[in-house]
């Protein structure tokens, strides 16, 4: 067995626990549904829009370079939720391509699919005629029909985002007899080239496979089943590693519209489990199995490939049962491509393996398998001299995978590509990659891929490839092609010197690289990654204050010449970062900027070059325990023309997702003018809330002005107190005034202080009294004292202004804890008798959940920068039992006590049990779980520095039976029912216990009274 970190997605796990940073509606069961089956465009392109259904926030993306997305990203609803789909002009064959919706962490997966007309019709086929992967595309068209389902068996077919379609009729220790087909939607074959058809499937436990798991097919419009015509499968499955069943011939059906169905059957003593993925009707076999030096030579427009397989590495080297070191065996070597006949390789540490491979279990591509290169201590792997033949526009592909026990979440930081023209010198160009799936591969294969122009000329292209963190990643299947497109370009001059005259030098640390060059119309951008920040400073723990650290400053830019930095309260880190599973947007990564007490950053004298229409955009994040909404009112941006007197005006700006995130990265836009003749552009970006808020990926491009762009007049501005060379006073605040000068105060504080129509107070409290809604007329209390609040509007008019019954808008009640800015004023009535009142008071934040959260700017919540006020959340992962007996080498009914996963310390305590835990497989269903017994406890603890929300043990066979009361140290486990199937906990604790009762309360088996907890899999959040 092989450890591995996946993630096994559970409906009643997600639907019982709450999202790590924040609670979720609860919609229903996860489900995503379409308002349509597909979009057609002309050849002209243009844009339509869909609607969606969504209940569990969902992401799309697509890899095709002529489609758009209008919103990548967005929150579960109930509702339909409109996107736009955009596409360009075809002027070539007709085209089609995906949009992959993922719901939740890849609990869902559906595409939707887009076709386009084009001017030369169909285009010829050049290699899979349909290509469907049941595993990464979802069950999507295909329908299940059930010609047997007997009564308690809910379904035979289901999805599972592991393995692809998984059929099975054996449930809860019994064997059903059951008929049940998976039919695939309708495929039009070509007339001439349509010949082959072949899958990807596992299984076990059949009586005969080969009669209870067929493969039939049947022409358009015939569904009876004496009118379907079986298949032969050439190659069955012995095991749950997939094969492919070979090619299949269907050239009869040349040019007919058919379906092809998985049938499966049962009995009530034999219910095996049949699991299918990848159909592919092809013009052609699919030839010998990887491995052979006779693979087919690489597809049209290939200059150079390697899938390392010429011949498989064995493990009989070192001591006799060492992998070999890359110059110990040399048939790893399998170049190929019309650039290949010059190459050569050199490298240090690296390994060639024939283990873990591309095309297994553990790949969400369709990799070579066999061997891969794998990255050991002081790595580094060069290929040289590929001839390019004249081609500029390149595409560069490779198959990566990162596992350790520690942290298998791939990092781009870790694992750096470079290129070059030469391999001597300081010309070796960094280049940025996406992986197929959109996101960062966790413990599994992906393939990435990188698009990118060289200049023209240039005639050999070398590959430097390092992973700075030893015996964690691997390399297959590297393949250079001629790209249709340019993508991005690369500045040989720009480039850095990794050490590799004369052969190469072990690059046991990552080169410190400069950033690509930016795109066209970037005036300055800075993504804070120079040089990786460490928490290493002040007593050794913590994150370095921005004026201890000067690897943050990686600006570029056509205006970025002689800017300058000023700064209070910022740290630099590399923890949170923008690039992810808490990000919304493509971040970075890396570093970013972290807002401490008062903070503000300051960015000077950005060149205009008589540019007037800008884009400013940045990425950033709120995230605390107690409220982790973002605010435009906490978090302000400000441009100058000056950078000091009052010449500051506020941006507005909206996220990508159309909405405030909570406790997630997205990216900000404004867009906004100023005066002509502006010559520089001053920013300044502060939080008024301690500890809370992060920055990072801050660019600014020129563009041509919208009818909708914020027209900035710097003549009435306001002043941010930054005369000078630093700026002054207190910028943890809004200055517009909000509050500028103004002083934050209790209400007694207020109370005494002198009547003033220039002055503004800042304060906090709870509405309450006799209510004026028009007016905004209201009690304001704190726990000093009452104050009368005479008119609040919205917004900032000014001393003096009419009052423009804006309170109305802003949705408060009495009860609920606000925070305003107003002036000392007073009233004195017709008695006589004198009213103290805040005056001309504008609103500034509610409270989340109707609680003060309006921190005093002068209590520092984080004095040194490792004190983060907002612990880091935990990232929800999956630990089945069968990869915790593999990482322990567990035998069956091996007692256990305590081990440790991802960072993670599990501690099973059975001294008050009368039977001690063990780890057990079951020997009628080979299903494997922990057991525990009565008065028995286990423990979990998170890593340090991180809490845990949500913890879910799905119970296993046997546990159903006896199942106990569980009750726990902290936090509070879901009230438990007969029949469930998972027990959950909700709280927020670093370590939580958990206690199995003494009796059977909720088992099936009510002949038993002695309490058990036996589970298969925990869940934490």
């Amino acid at each position: 067995m092989k450890f591995r970190t996946f993630f096994i997605s559970l409906l009643a796990v997600l639907a019982a626990l709450t999202a790590c940073q924040q609670e979720r509606g609860n919609y229903g069961i996860p489900s995503i549904k379409f308002g349509q089956e597909s979009l057609t465009f002309t050849q002209d392109g243009g844009a339509a829009k869909i609607n969606v259904t969504v209940t569990r926030d969902w992401t799309a993306s697509t890899d095709a370079d002529w489609l758009g997305i209008g919103r990548t990203a967005g929150t579960a609803s109930e509702k339909p939720q409109e996107i736009e789909i955009s596409v360009l002009p075809n002027g070539e064959y007709n085209r089609s391509a995906t949009v992959t919706f993922v719901v939740g962490k890849k609990l869902i997966t559906k595409a939707f699919t887009i076709y386009q007309e084009g001017p030369e019709g169909e285009a010829p086929i050049t290699g899979p005629y349909y290509e469907y992967s049941l595993k990464t595309a979802g069950q999507g068209d295909y329908t299940i029909e059930d010609k047997t389902l007997p009564e308690g068996l809910s379904a035979v077919w289901t999805f599972d985002s592991k393995y692809g379609m998984k059929a099975t009729a054996y449930a809860g220790g019994t064997n059903y007899a059951s008929e049940s087909w998976l039919v695939t939607p309708e495929i039009t074959l070509s007339d001439t080239e349509a010949n082959y058809v072949s899958f990807t499937h596992a299984g076990q436990y059949f009586g005969k496979i080969k009669e209870e798991a067929t493969f039939w097919i049947s022409e358009a419009g015939t569904k009876a089943q004496e009118e379907w015509i079986q298949l032969e499968v050439p190659v069955y499955p012995t095991s749950w590693t997939f094969v492919n069943s070979g090619d299949i011939d269907i050239s009869a059906y040349r040019g007919k519209t058919v379906r092809f169905a998985f049938v499966y059957k049962s009995t009530a003593s034999k219910a095996g489990t049949w699991e299918v993925d990848a159909l592919t009707v092809s013009t052609t076999r699919s030839g010998e199995e990887p491995g052979g030096s006779d693979d087919p030579t690489p597809a049209e427009g290939v200059i150079y490939s390697d899938n390392f397989d010429k011949e498989a590495a064995t493990q009989t080297y070192g001591s006799g049962s060492s992998w070999p070191y890359a110059d110990q065996f040399e048939n790893w070597q399998n170049p190929k491509g019309t650039g290949a006949a010059n190459v050569s390789y050199e490298f240090a540490g690296i390994s060639i393996r024939a283990n873990s491979p591309s095309d297994g279990n553990y790949s969400i591509y369709a990799g070579s398998g066999t061997n891969n290169l794998f990255f050991g201590a002081n790595n580094h792997f060069q290929v040289r001299n590929i001839t390019l033949g004249g081609a500029t526009n390149l595409s560069l592909t490779f198959g990566s995978e990162k596992y350790t026990q520690a942290d298998s979440k791939f990092s781009k930081d870790e694992f750096k590509v470079y290129v070059s023209n030469t391999a001597e010198g300081a010309s070796w160009v960094s280049l940025d990659y996406d992986f197929a799936q959109g996101g960062l591969p966790e413990g599994k294969w992906d393939l990435a891929t990188a698009k990118f122009s060289v200049p023209s000329g240039t005639s050999k292209l070398y590959i430097y490839i390092t992973a700075s963190v030893a015996s964690a990643y691997r390399l297959d299947d590297l393949t250079l092609s001629a790209a249709d497109a340019a993508g991005a370009a690369v500045d040989f001059s720009k480039g850095v010197d990794l050490g590799t005259q004369g052969g190469g030098a072990d690059q046991s640390e990552d080169p410190e690289v400069s950033q690509d060059p930016a795109p066209a119309g970037t005036v300055y951008a800075n993504n804070f990654d120079k040089e990786v920040a460490k928490n290493t400073y002040g007593s050794g723990s913590s994150w370095p204050y921005l004026d201890q650290f000067e690897g943050w400053k990686n600006e570029q830019g056509s205006g970025a010449g002689n800017v300058s930095y000023e700064f209070k309260a910022m740290s630099a880190r590399a923890n949170s970062q923008s690039n992810s599973q808490y990000s919304l947007y493509a971040g970075s990564g890396s570093n970013n900027l972290f807002f401490g007490n008062g903070a503000y950053f300051f960015i000077k004298n950005i060149t205009l070059d008589g540019a007037q229409a800008f884009a400013l955009s940045f990425g950033s994040e709120k995230y605390t325990q107690a409220d982790s909404k973002f605010s435009k009112d906490e978090f302000k941006v400000y441009v100058s023309n000056t950078g000091s007197g009052a010449s500051w005006v506020s941006l507005d700006y909206t996220f990508a997702a159309g909405t405030m995130p909570e406790g997630k990265w997205d990216l900000a836009t404004s867009h906004f003018t100023v005066p002509q003749g502006t010559q520089s552009l001053y920013i300044y970006v502060t939080a008024s809330v301690a500890s809370a808020y992060r920055l990072d990926d801050l660019t600014l491009v020129s563009e041509t002005a919208s009818a909708t762009a914020q027209s900035v007049d710097f003549g009435r501005g306001v002043d941010l107190g930054t005369q000078g060379s630093t700026p002054g006073g207190d910028n943890s605040q809004d200055p517009q005034p909000q509050p500028g000068n103004a002083i934050v105060a209790t209400v007694a504080d207020f109370l005494a202080a002198p009547e003033s129509s220039t002055q503004l107070y800042q304060l906090t409290g709870t509405i309450g009294g006799s209510i004026n809604t028009t007016y905004g007329n209201f009690d304001l209390t704190d726990a000093t004292g009452t104050v009368y609040v005479y008119g609040m509007t919205a917004t900032n008019l000014g001393y003096g202004a009419t009052n423009d019954k804006s309170y109305a808008s802003l949705g408060l009640q009495a009860g609920d804890v606000i925070t305003l800015i107003g002036y000392r004023g007073s009233y004195t009535s017709n008695s006589g008798v004198k009213k103290d009142e805040v005056v001309y008071a504008y609103f500034v934040s509610k409270a989340q959940g109707g609680g003060d959260n309006s921190q005093d700017p002068s209590e520092d919540v984080s004095t040194d920068p490792s004190e983060d006020a907002s612990v880091d959340p935990v990232e929800g992962m999956t630990i089945p039992v069968t990869v915790l007996a593999e990482m322990n080498q567990w035998q069956d009914n091996a007692q256990i006590s305590e081990f440790e996963y991802q960072g993670y310390t599990f501690v099973i305590d059975g001294s008050a049990s009368q039977t001690k835990p063990i780890y057990k497989i079951n020997g009628s269903t080979q299903e494997e779980d922990i057991r525990m017994y009565a008065n028995g406890k286990i423990t979990v603890k998170a890593p340090a520095g991180q809490i845990m929300t949500g913890i879910a043990f799905t119970l296993s066979g046997k546990g159903l039976e006896q199942t106990a009361t569980i009750t726990a140290s902290a936090g509070t486990v879901a009230a438990q029912k007969k029949g469930d199937t998972v027990i959950t906990w909700n709280g927020q604790a670093q370590e939580v216990t958990f206690t199995v009762g003494a009796s059977n309360d909720f088992g099936s088996n009510a002949s038993k009274t002695s309490g058990q907890f036996c589970f298969k899999q925990i869940n934490i959040q």
